[in-house]
């Protein structure tokens, strides 16, 4: 697999090397500023180029998959100012980590963000989603976290979650007891629903 990939205002990395570190350090600082969407996969996070990559003013789309990092390049992600960063996309972090990130001044500017396997539970995900910092998503993905129907229904009656349009959940525990209701009320909003395509709507046993 090629380590680095360069299409446009495109950069995809995907493996560590230490021999282009300060390579890349040269041209995040100079040539490459203009990057609008960058890749880091499976490999570290190297603080030197961390603060870099945060200061790139027109960056939109950072992915971060599965990469190692130290406090030192995550503190400089948390502190950069991210000027256009719109769609954040992380794949394998733990929560402690992101929680990090959720701190900082532009994660409220984000509009997609991208959550999976990065081993969320219930209470983290109301916790999180239920604050106003998340009031300008569009899109969530927490595909591939093992999630309860309470975590799905905090989703979707959060009042911070005012513009979502796309969620994406997989993997949803399907032994969750708080299934049978939920599916109980889908049941009665379809037939609802049904019966008001016919026009004909039954209130206590009174039809109108």
């Amino acid at each position: 697999e090629i380590p680095l990939r360069l299409v446009g205002s495109e950069m995809c990395i995907r493996d560590r090397d230490e021999a282009f570190v300060g390579a890349l350090e040269r041209l995040f600082a100079g040539p490459m500023r203009g990057l609008e969407v960058l890749v880091l996969g499976d490999r570290t996070v190297d603080p030197r180029l961390a603060g870099h990559v945060a200061a790139l003013p027109r960056l939109r789309s950072l992915t971060l998959e599965g990469c190692r990092h130290d406090e030192a390049a995550l503190d400089h992600l948390a502190a950069g100012p991210f000027a256009s960063l719109t769609d954040l996309h992380v794949q394998r972090w733990a929560p402690s980590s992101i929680d990090a990130l959720l701190e900082s001044s532009w994660f409220g500017r984000l509009e997609a963000l991208s959550l999976r396997g990065c081993s969320l539970d219930g209470p983290w995900v109301e916790r999180v989603f239920d604050d106003p910092s998340v009031s300008n998503l569009r899109a969530l993905d927490l595909g591939v976290n093992l999630l309860g129907v309470d975590a799905l229904c905090a989703l979707l009656t959060s009042p911070a979650l005012v513009r979502l349009e796309h969620l994406t959940m997989d993997r949803l525990e399907q032994d969750d007891p708080s299934w049978a209701p939920l599916e109980q009320r889908v049941a009665r909003m379809a037939a609802l629903e049904a019966a008001l395509e016919r026009g004909t709507m039954f209130v206590a046993g009174v039809a109108k």
